[in-house]
């Protein structure tokens, strides 16, 4: 349970942080060249990406008004903020904290015929682990999963554990579509490991190298 004073200090900066975040985003919208390459998925798909890849999510996926799972610890009160600002759909949790339930929100959506984003290492690693939560949602609807990332001419990484790769302005950033994978009757943690290896050839985060 966060504390009190986490709690009014994340009140307090949720609004500016989050009006930075969409500044950030309309900045990339205006001013940059996005493609994007791959069979865009048309109706239910578990959309996933490492977290090194997360910061375009919320732009990528804006006009489809995608799903994604966002935790509800206070510091990512701004990051849900924005989200919706985005047009995202959102469902509210994380492994330990209402994760469950949102699972149980996304399982809904899918059935409705609607696709999820998740980044499957999230929201604090480690690095590249496929986490059960993308496999159980695909194996419950019948949904595939297909990987998304995207490169950028001149991005920028973060020094964070997923080295978080940033758009710059009047940047070229092309989005791709990788393809779909079926887990249907595998054991979960041959799916994880199914799906891990086609993220990695797809678009591994920095020092992993192609699968």
């Amino acid at each position: 349970m966060p504390s009190l004073a986490s709690r009014v200090f994340w009140t307090v900066v949720e609004w500016p942080l989050a009006l930075g975040f969409y500044g950030y985003a309309q900045l990339v919208l205006r001013t940059c060249r996005i493609s994007v390459t791959g069979p865009v998925p048309d109706g239910a798909a578990v959309l996933v990406n490492f977290h090194h890849h997360e910061p375009m999510m919320h732009v990528i996926h804006r006009h489809q008004r995608r799903w994604m799972m966002v935790s509800r610890a206070p510091p990512l009160w701004p990051v849900a903020r924005f989200a919706r600002w985005m047009g995202l759909q959102l469902a509210r949790g994380a492994t330990g904290d209402g994760g469950r339930e949102a699972l149980r929100e996304l399982t809904e959506a899918l059935r409705r015929g609607e696709a999820v984003s998740i980044a499957v290492d999230g929201p604090a690693g480690p690095v590249a682990k496929v986490k059960r939560g993308c496999v159980e949602l695909a194996q419950a609807t019948g949904a595939p999963i297909v990987p998304i990332a995207y490169d950028c001419a001149r991005g920028v990484k973060t020094w964070r554990w997923d080295r978080a790769l940033f758009p710059t302005p009047f940047d070229r950033i092309v989005v791709r579509y990788g393809p779909a994978l079926d887990v249907g009757g595998l054991a979960v943690d041959e799916a994880q490991r199914r799906t891990r290896e086609l993220m990695l050839a797809h678009a591994p985060p920095p020092g992993l190298g192609r699968a």
